[in-house]
């Protein structure tokens, strides 16, 4: 018998759908490879858990994130509070399943104090791209507002006293040196060797993964008599941006629906990723304009001609893994720095603003540019597809060191 049969572990993820998807091929081999996964996450994501044939549990029934940290902003150093003020409670209702290893998000701090407490192995992954400690400080002090709550301040003594989380701090969310192994969620074409050392020991995984929506496909606004000779636009910026960014990614979409509203032979698709604030889908509708709350993104992109992204590290590969042009249109925490990267392989082109001040002429030249730039976009993107799937063939080996883990 297959002693890996007799195994189980413990993921931990957080109320982050671009987070959760990361974590979900991983999960899903391990499972195929016969290991016990209790997963847990956010009631929202229990339908596409348990299509990995991971057990869903509910971290969040009974813990209210609110309570143990309402303030601090950032919004994941609220992550640092939950794991000082449910860490005890959690431990208890992992204690029966015996679990030989925990694989968490960064964000999901709670899964440090669990591999802590019960002294097993842990694989921590990675948010976003390149998430070099150094940076995204610099970036948070540039950026901020930073604030940090009495709950936070309280949590953080709390799990270096109690947990023996000697490096705890407000921003261990994203800081984390003491992982037995870390996972990055791009091919290694995407971290250059010398950008290497702060998440070592690590492994390359990738995050392309196409199973698991439920979500209807949506055919593009007809407006031309010839489609094949159409543009297909399909515009969209993730989920996040809309609860920290909404004012700035609504002025955008307004000047990309009206600047491409008077083309000809383009067709525009916008998903609003379910942010369905009234009026806003009737604002940006136009004769060639379909907006949509969701869409089945990786059907959508197999008919897309070129994607205005704000570059969410699952978007990005998953444009790539289907060759689409993109232009780039970040707005904040790894967005720009994937961006940059994707623009210096030659797969993406910029807007000239991300955030505002973009004008109709400046959506003409974009379009103009990616127009011109076609076959060496095509090219490039060809070669960078075979990073996806290089990437995505080695996995087997990867999860095969995370059951070694467990010995």
């Amino acid at each position: 018998m297959d002693t890996r049969t007799s195994r189980s572990i413990v993921a931990m993820n957080v109320p982050e759908q671009g987070h959760l998807h990361r974590m979900l091929p991983v999960v899903a081999g391990l499972c195929d490879l016969g290991v016990k996964v209790h997963f847990f996450a956010h009631e929202s994501a229990r339908v596409a858990i348990e299509q990995t044939r991971a057990c869903f549990v509910d971290l969040y029934a009974g813990r209210d994130m609110y309570k143990a940290d309402a303030v601090s902003i950032p919004g994941p150093i609220r992550c640092v509070g939950f794991a000082g003020y449910f860490g005890e409670d959690v431990i208890r209702q992992v204690l029966p399943f015996q679990p030989k290893l925990v694989i968490h998000d960064s964000f999901a701090v709670i899964g440090r104090v669990i591999a802590l407490h019960l002294k097993i192995p842990r694989v921590n992954m990675l948010a976003g791209h390149n998430p070099n400690p150094t940076r995204i400080l610099t970036e948070l002090n540039e950026d901020g507002p930073i604030l940090v709550s009495e709950q936070c301040k309280t949590a953080v003594k709390y799990l270096r006293d109690r947990h023996g989380l000697s490096d705890t701090s407000p921003f261990s969310y994203f800081m984390d040196s003491g992982a037995d192994l870390n996972l990055y969620s791009e091919p290694p074409e995407f971290l250059p060797p010398n950008q290497r050392d702060p998440f070592q020991p690590l492994e390359f995984f990738g995050s392309y993964w196409p199973h698991g929506s439920n979500i209807p496909d949506v055919d593009f606004f007809p407006c031309a008599s010839d489609t094949t000779l159409d543009t297909r636009v399909y515009i969209s910026f993730g989920t996040a941006v809309w609860r920290d960014f909404e004012t700035e990614a609504t002025t955008v979409l307004e000047t990309l629906a009206t600047a491409l509203a008077v083309l000809q032979n383009v067709r525009v698709l916008i998903s609003l990723g379910g942010h369905d604030k009234p009026g806003l889908a009737a604002s940006l509708t136009h004769r060639n304009v379909r907006v949509e709350s969701y869409v089945n993104q990786i059907q959508i992109l197999q008919k897309t001609s070129i994607f205005i992204t704000h570059h969410g590290l699952n978007s990005t590969h998953e444009a790539i893994y289907h060759c689409v042009p993109m232009v780039s249109c970040p707005f904040f925490a790894d967005q720009p720095a994937l961006a940059t990267r994707c623009q210096e392989l030659g797969i993406a082109v910029p807007l000239r603003s991300a955030k505002g001040n973009l004008t109709v002429h400046d959506v003409h030249q974009v379009m103009a540019r990616v127009a011109a730039n076609d076959e060496s976009l095509r090219a490039r993107l060809a070669e960078a597809r075979t990073w996806e799937i290089a990437v995505i063939d080695q996995r087997p080996k990867v999860l095969n060191r995370i059951i070694a883990m467990m010995d």
